[in-house]
């Protein structure tokens, strides 16, 4: 017989749910995992399977419901029907006890049982145990005993794991929308609220969340001064989003958590890897705020990124906004290469407006008329260099040289350089004296070379501004009470890092559920930026249930 609840859970709630996590093939990868660890499915039965409580855990992200072992338990005893219980391969209420204060509490062990079944495999610490708070001394020995091979490992699969449950959610998207999709991606990192009480210098212990750490927000990520804001202890999670054509919902499309601020780039790559990894995926701007580019190492972000195919879209520090390097005679400013006779007042358009000697309004214009002096790409090369064009060649010529013979005799929009700005004959680099391109390799002013529309232009802020409001959204919606709710961290009370990880990801499949639904209730074709529903009001159900702290260790195995 079926609960008698108005918020019950049935078949096809369970269907939808079941349809990512399959879609996924996640159950496939633990099982793969647990037997290249030697601990395949010997032993007990298995009351709850790995893909009933991942499904559990969507139905409960997707409703906006704390993610709770006791919500899943209440599931299982209170709100699903019998067509929900078969879906999820349990026995029908007629055949099994569901109600009674000792089965509730037999199923609270089940469910938190099989949660942390699906954590064990992608655990990368899995010898902290977070029933107590450790001392300083035993986590620093706890530390120092890791296996970095055994951390590297599982954060592989954890990568795996959370992004292809990211991804299957995003493929519920029409196949019509995504095929519209040229590659154009965000990326940001997020704090992730953990313990309230942090490691701190005058306590003998360490956080309850102890694989966490200090978030400090500074504000030069978006050309401030680094003046330093609020300070929180968290975790970091890097995400990204995918910026869609035609009034299309932007999904998150990656993920990667860390301590706040440790090695941020190569999270960066883990949560683009599953898109890096595909040819077949398309690449195109990828955005970012300051924390990578240009404040990313060449070597480990930007090089990498340009070589995977990516084009870098950033902004510059207020301080890095004149030439920034030189190569074959060409000078890099605002992150493109331009011809050596480009007036001094356009290189020294970024000092000027710093000193104050120009406004706003001169500043803007300096800057459009720099790109009548940028080398044109004539071909990207694969491994992310590419050769360039004088500005005075060619039929998109901008500005007439008189080097270049002939290209003062067409066009009246080139702009005119004159014999005193050219270089001297001794002085002149490959960009003046090859008449076909000069190649310049992917390492050369790496730092802060950007392959986008010229920096600061208004192409440059059609290309970076909307992304980077985009993914803040995103941020938002994923932590606030009117998305996903991630920012309370009494909605997630399992603790460590792999449970967290696991969280937020279902958190970002929420998100994207919601946004995509969204899109699809009201035709597929408006424009907008969707945002979930507010969650589900908690139904107290005046049940007697199991006396259990949410998310408790079981009483009995």
């Amino acid at each position: 017989m079926d609960p008698v609840t108005v918020d019950r859970v049935d078949g096809a709630r369970i269907a939808r749910a079941a349809s990512i996590v399959d879609d996924a093939g996640v159950v496939a990868m633990l099982d793969g995992w647990r037997n290249d660890d030697g601990r395949g499915a010997g032993g007990r039965p298995r009351f709850i399977s790995d893909r009933a409580v991942l499904t559990l855990m969507v139905v409960l992200a997707t409703e906006g419901k704390p993610l709770h072992v006791t919500a899943a338990r209440d599931i299982i005893c209170h709100r699903a029907t019998d067509g929900a219980l078969d879906r999820l391969g349990l026995p029908g209420r007629g055949d099994a006890d569901y109600t009674s204060r000792m089965a509730q509490s037999r199923w609270y062990d089940r469910a938190w049982n099989a949660i942390h079944r699906i954590i064990d495999p992608i655990d990368l610490y899995p010898e902290t145990r977070y029933r107590r708070r450790y001392t300083k001394d035993e986590y620093a020995e706890l530390v120092a005993a890791r296996d970095p091979e055994l951390v590297a490992v599982r954060r592989e699969r954890l990568t795996r794991l959370t992004n292809a449950l990211v991804t299957a959610s995003v493929r519920r998207m029409p196949t019509s929308v995504r095929e519209k999709w040229n590659g154009d991606v965000v990326v940001d990192a997020t704090p992730i609220p953990a313990a309230r009480l942090g490691t701190s210098k005058r306590s003998s212990r360490v956080s309850s969340e102890p694989d966490a750490g200090w978030y400090t927000r500074r504000d030069d990520h978006d050309g401030g001064d680094g003046s330093e804001g609020t300070v929180s202890w968290a975790y970091e999670a890097t995400l990204v989003a995918a910026m869609m054509p035609g009034g299309a919902p932007h999904p998150i499309i990656g993920i990667a958590l860390d301590r706040p601020g440790h090695q941020p780039h190569m999270r960066a790559r883990d949560a683009l890897a599953h898109i890096t990894a595909d040819a077949d995926m398309p690449k195109g701007n990828l955005v970012g705020d300051m924390l990578y580019h240009p404040n990313g190492k060449p070597e480990t972000w930007q090089i990498p990124m340009r070589r995977a195919g990516y084009t870098l879209v950033g902004d510059l520090p207020i301080n890095t906004r004149g030439v920034t390097a030189n190569y074959a005679g060409a000078v890099q400013v605002g992150g493109a290469w331009h011809c050596p006779a480009m007036p001094t007042h356009l290189l020294a358009a970024g000092d000027d407006h710093r000193a104050g000697i120009i406004d706003d309004d001169q500043f803007a214009e300096r800057i459009e008329a720099r790109t009548a002096f940028a080398l044109r790409v004539k071909e990207r090369l694969p491994g992310g260099g590419a050769k360039y064009m004088c500005p005075a060649r060619g039929s998109g010529a901008t500005v007439s040289c008189p080097l270049v013979k002939g290209s003062g005799k067409i066009g009246r929009q080139r702009v005119k350089i004159f014999d005193s700005q050219v270089p001297a004959a001794g002085e002149r680099g490959r960009c003046c004296t090859n008449s076909s391109s000069v190649t310049i390799p992917v390492e050369e002013g790496a730092k802060f070379a950007q392959q986008g529309p010229a920096w600061r232009t208004k192409a440059w802020r059609a290309a970076y501004q909307p992304p980077r409001a985009t993914i803040e959204s995103r941020n938002a919606i994923l932590k606030t009470g009117a998305g996903a709710g991630l920012g309370d961290t009494t909605r997630r009370m399992i603790r460590g890092f792999t449970a967290a990880a696991l969280f937020v990801t279902l958190g970002v499949v929420a998100v994207n559920v919601a946004l995509i639904a969204r899109f699809i209730g009201r035709g597929g074709t408006t424009g907008g930026a969707p945002v979930p529903p507010s969650p589900t009001p908690r139904h107290e159900s005046g049940l007697d249930e199991a006396a259990a702290v949410p998310n408790a260790p079981p009483l009995a195995a």
